[in-house]
């Protein structure tokens, strides 16, 4: 398994939803956003409190993840930067959707920088055929890192989900 080939945005994804909100004004839309803004930190700012605990995948220990958790709880229900967004779109037929393109956040990096540092190391001590400016270090699947990745990875697609949900729900009420 390549970790640098999933990058360090695990679980970026796209999440649209269809309102029942048929009409709107400017005004109304400019303050919609303006209440959105105010609910849905962006860029490197995070929640000042823990989030709830309810929406996040099991926590781990002794891992990434679980090192990062606590960290997690205040991201939860944050956009990011970069590519990231959040959009109102209206439809042909007038209805307002939402659409939101998040991703793990800081968590999901930390944990591509990790398993590719590991890979790293163990593609330097076993394959001299790969060369470093390829990027694409790996681990054995089967292997107690590449497993713990694969592990990890998978916690950072549900945290990733959970972090949309979230933020899809902040909005929904803000329209509502």
């Amino acid at each position: 398994i390549i970790p640098n080939a999933v990058g360090v945005d695990i679980g970026c994804g796209v999440c649209a939803v269809r309102s029942s909100i048929d009409e709107w004004d400017e005004q109304r839309l400019k303050s919609a956003l303006a209440l959105i803004r105010s609910r849905i930190p962006l860029g490197f700012e995070h929640h000042r409190q823990p989030q709830s605990r309810d929406l996040m995948p099991d926590q781990r220990s002794g891992t990434v993840c679980g090192r990062e958790y606590t960290n997690a709880l205040t991201q939860l229900g944050t956009l990011g930067g970069g590519n990231h967004f959040i959009e109102l779109q209206k439809d042909a037929e007038h209805h307002l959707w939402v659409m939101v393109h998040s991703g793990s956040r800081n968590v999901g990096k930390q944990v591509a920088e990790h398993y590719n540092r590991a890979a790293g190391a163990f593609t330097r001590s076993h394959d001299r055929n790969v060369p470093p400016q390829w990027e694409l270090d790996y681990l054995p699947a089967d292997s107690e890192e590449g497993s713990n990745y694969i592990d990890e990875m998978n916690w950072c697609v549900g945290f990733a989900f959970a972090n949309r949900q979230l933020m899809v729900s902040r909005i929904e009420e803000v329209l509502s």
